[in-house]
């Protein structure tokens, strides 16, 4: 018998019985860095944009050629390249380069999450493995050799470098820390149900029930050290970035992890999970519902 995720529920500080006005909702763009949790915020923003009649948009596609889709993709900011926003957008998101999405004139938030890289890459990889992209057996040197993963690739993304080949330096990292810490809503795996909450709590939305998407299931220690040590030759940089780039980063702390009984009866829960079947065949998989929806859950 299946095991179903834990269902989390977060209330983000905003007052359950205020009005949201949705028009004056200002939009957000994700610089969506692959295995960061970024696929369930992906969900839960582009559910709230639906459901405030807004345009979201996803440029989907790859980064750098790498396969972790398990599928040859078109490079993500090419399709974004000489795209417009919709009138009345509120969400874009994409694995694309730190400023190589449309120009929005400053008249948007950004938003970014980071990851251990080790963490991160063995998760690209066991992905990659269960899409048939390539075997377990498979050296980490070769996938690199052949282009379906990319050095540094985490800050190679935030330093806003459109090519997989360039070698990078210490400049880079600096321009990615840099970039990473402009940015509105940023910080760490770890940190995301604050940065969620943070998030939703400038929406006015009060409550959130989340399962995370795309999760992988957990390798032997044996076989994360054996990883470690292969990759480590190709996340130097992004090592050095990751433990500069969360420093004197404040991350709203108002989000507390609650339990259905701690919802408001009558407020409405933005839930945002694989488990809920679209209608219209669509892939956003999240919806304002009703506590009892939830509890059937």
């Amino acid at each position: 018998m299946a095991i179903r995720p834990k269902l989390k529920i977060l209330y983000t500080g905003a007052d359950p019985t205020g009005e949201v006005d949705t028009r004056e909702l200002t939009p957000l763009v994700h610089v969506h860095i692959p295995k960061c949790a970024g696929t369930t915020l992906d969900h839960v923003i582009m559910g709230l944009a639906k459901a405030c009649s807004r345009p979201g948009i996803r440029f989907r596609g790859t980064i750098y050629g790498q396969a972790f889709s398990g599928t040859e993709r078109e490079e993500a900011w090419k399709k974004a390249e000489g795209s417009h926003y919709p009138i009345g957008w509120l969400y874009a998101s994409g694995h694309i380069p730190y400023g190589h999405f449309p120009y929005h004139g400053g008249a948007a938030d950004e938003v970014s999450i980071i990851r251990d890289p080790p963490s991160r890459l063995i998760s690209m990889f066991r992905m990659g493995v269960k899409r048939g992209a390539w075997k377990a057996t498979t050296a980490v040197k070769d996938l690199f050799d052949a282009g379906l993963f990319a050095p540094d690739s985490m800050v190679r993304q935030l330093c806003g470098e459109r090519s997989r080949d360039r070698a990078l330096d210490d400049r880079d990292v600096e321009t990615a820390v840099g970039n990473f810490q402009r940015m509105k809503y940023a910080g760490r795996i770890e940190e995301f149900g604050a940065i969620l909450g943070a998030i939703l709590a400038a929406y006015r939305i009060p409550y959130i029930a989340y399962h995370n998407f795309q999760v992988g299931e957990p390798g032997r220690d044996q076989e994360r050290d054996r990883l470690t040590e292969a990759f480590a030759p190709y996340m130097r940089l992004d090592k050095a970035f990751f433990d500069l780039a969360a420093t004197n980063r404040r991350v709203s702390r108002q989000m507390q992890e609650i339990s259905i009984t701690d919802v408001a009866p009558s407020a409405a829960v933005l839930l945002a999970s694989p488990l809920i079947v679209p209608e219209n065949g669509m892939d956003i998989q999240s919806a304002f519902v009703s506590v009892e929806s939830i509890i059937d859950i």
